[in-house]
């Protein structure tokens, strides 16, 4: 059975003139939905509450509360109705707005009956949020018993239904953390695939009551060989944690060219917004980044993928948090201007499959990864795209331990299907048995800092700042 949207219930409650002609309607579902008609007893409660205030004269009930409140600051340089959306629980504002209040009632009388309706109820409220979404174009805010708190109207497409499509985890695009240890939560969000809202380069990060307490935003031009890049990027994704047990928190972000490449990967200082690091890479970056202490060292490391333009191969990136830098190993005409080599732990190229070489695409790329059950990374790599279908792919996995040892590939259904399909019709000669996975096992390739080699290495570049990064984590956090 569907609902009756909340606001239009409100409406209802308030026997408010847009909802008259669906009064018969709405009262007829409310006979049958046990849901929708413990709502409307609630809110009919509340507006009962309401209502009598706004008629009484308030000169006794002013003097009384004068002393308390400072009413010309309350109202100086903004409407009471926008004043009181910092004040009020939401039904409150809609209140006034649908029912207008008499002239003879005073601005005064009507800040003071409000106050004195919502103040005792405020005192014990729980204004610490919780967890937020991204929910019919706007970010709403609760707390843990899942009231309501503050929303904010950010624009079309700001919705689950819409953005869960392109993450796995909603942390990649709405966060709500703790970024300065105060004991209240704070809330951070992107809007890379949100159009036309001028935000899609911007990185927000709110207060617990929906005050802005930092705005990041990305701005880069940069040149790749001969060829320029505009400033014109979004950011795509983000996580936010104290990766490396320091005792600060930082914010690991995606900024993506509207090209799809190049793509940045920045660390910024959780509290303030201050970029720390930035690293550039060759190519697109899937928007699901990731993070886990895989290796037991005490340090949560960051999981990257997606492709590389210049290698043509789809690459798998771990990253240190305490050290983003440089650039990732491409081709010389895909390197960028003004940059260093990279400090990636690791960087890895999964090779191309006979399926992907008949399908004509210039390369794989990397579009899943997961910690399997039983201690293992699994990374889903896309060799080839169901024309009918561009959603689908026809995926290889590649599973590694916790020392980054490629173990065994396998490969999903619709792989085989296709594949042993296409050798019946002989245009593939390779069959799929067991040396066709293990040649793709072994022509995995790591980047030792200079060349790829198929022997699992770290990157001696990272390597050399390894002591460093060792002695810092192990410093108390109040010498840092």
């Amino acid at each position: 059975m569907n609902h009756i949207d909340e606001k239009i219930l409100e409406l209802y409650a308030m026997n408010a003139e847009q909802v008259q002609s669906k009064r018969d309607e709405i009262g007829q579902h409310l006979k049958v939905c046990a849901g929708c008609s413990a709502l409307y007893d609630e809110l009919k409660e509340y507006y009962s509450e309401v209502e009598p205030l706004l008629n009484e004269n308030f000169e006794e009930k002013a003097l009384i509360v004068s002393s308390r409140i400072n009413l010309p600051e309350l109202i100086q340089r903004q409407s009471i109705l926008t004043r009181l959306e910092n004040l009020f629980p939401l039904p409150v504002i809609r209140f006034v707005r649908y029912h207008p209040v008499a002239s003879s009632i005073s601005l005064s009388g009507l800040v003071i009956a409000l106050l004195l309706l919502v103040l005792p109820k405020f005192s014990s409220r729980d204004v610490n949020p919780d967890y937020a979404r991204a929910k019919d174009e706007y970010l709403v805010t609760y707390n843990k018993h899942g009231e309501k708190l503050w929303d904010k109207h950010i624009g079309v497409g700001y919705d689950i239904r819409n953005l869960e499509i392109l993450y796995t985890n909603s942390e990649n695009y709405l966060a709500t953390y703790d970024v300065d240890n105060d004991g209240k939560k704070e809330i951070i969000t992107i809007f890379g695939y949100i159009k036309n809202i001028n935000k899609e380069n911007q990185l927000i990060c709110y207060n617990s009551d929906g005050n802005e307490k930092w705005k990041y935003e990305f701005h880069r031009s940069i040149k790749y060989g001969e060829e320029a890049f505009t400033d014109s990027y979004k950011i795509s994704s983000f996580i936010v944690g104290d990766y490396d047990k320091d005792g600060k928190s930082e914010i690991i972000a995606v900024a993506q060219h509207t090209l799809y490449y190049p793509t940045a990967i920045v660390r910024l200082d959780a509290e303030t917004g201050k970029l720390l690091n930035e690293y550039w890479h060759t190519g697109h970056i899937n928007q699901n980044i990731t993070h886990k202490d895989f290796n037991n060292d005490g340090v949560e490391e960051i999981f990257c993928f997606g492709e590389n333009n210049g290698l043509n191969l789809a690459p798998l990136l771990i990253l240190d948090p305490r050290n983003i830098n440089g650039h990732s190993p491409s081709t010389k005409e895909f390197i960028p201007e003004n940059t260093s080599v990279g400090t990636e732990m690791y960087y890895i190229l999964f090779p191309r499959s006979d399926l992907n070489i008949l399908d004509g695409r210039k390369r794989n790329y990397c579009t899943e990864l997961e910690f399997t059950s039983d201690g293992f990374l699994r990374v889903a790599v896309s060799e080839k795209r169901d024309v009918s279908d561009p959603k689908i792919d026809y995926c290889l996995y590649y599973f590694f331990d916790n020392k980054m040892n490629c173990v065994k590939v396998g490969d999903d259904d619709k792989f085989t299907a296709l594949h042993q399909k296409l050798e019946a019709e002989g245009k593939l000669t390779k069959k799929l048995d067991k040396q066709y996975y293990e040649d793709l096992r072994k022509n995995v390739l790591y980047w030792d800092g200079e060349k790829f080699a198929k022997e699992p290495n770290m990157n001696k570049n990272y390597l050399q700042t390894k002591s460093r990064l060792t002695q810092s984590i192990n410093e108390p956090a109040l010498k840092r």
